[in-house]
């Protein structure tokens, strides 16, 4: 495999942010949607976020990878219950690649293999 570039933004997730976050869409081939795992009180409002975001028609056909972060914290939520409280399964139901994957930004455990997971999604729909 050859070399690939990244872009990532950290949009945050604060309401005021959100209608920024649309000028970012068209040049993206795909979407990290990263979840707090520790907080379970704001699973719902991410689930109504993350299901508006990938209406836009220009990330119709970008591959999904949902990430539970803080999975080594005590209260982390597992990452079968993340993605059953963000109902990614009526996104897989859609047809479009879709992944959970948990991970730990703070000690890097699990992002190389999702972040693996996003390019080889990209590459095979290049």
């Amino acid at each position: 495999m050859g070399r690939a570039e990244f872009t990532f933004w950290d949009l945050g997730g604060q309401a005021a942010l959100r209608a920024l976050w649309a000028k970012y869409y068209e040049e993206a081939h795909g979407l990290v949607y990263v979840v707090d795992s520790e907080d379970v009180e704001r699973l719902g409002e991410s689930r109504r976020v993350l299901h508006e975001v990938v209406q836009d028609e220009a990330l119709r056909s970008a591959p999904v990878l949902v990430l539970a972060n803080k999975q080594d914290g005590r209260h982390a939520c597992p990452v079968e219950l993340v993605a059953r409280e963000l109902n990614v399964a009526a996104l897989e139901a859609s047809g479009r690649a879709v992944r959970t994957a948990g991970v730990s930004a703070l000690t890097g455990t699990g992002v190389r293999e999702a972040v693996g997971w996003v390019l080889g999604q990209v590459r095979g729909a290049g």
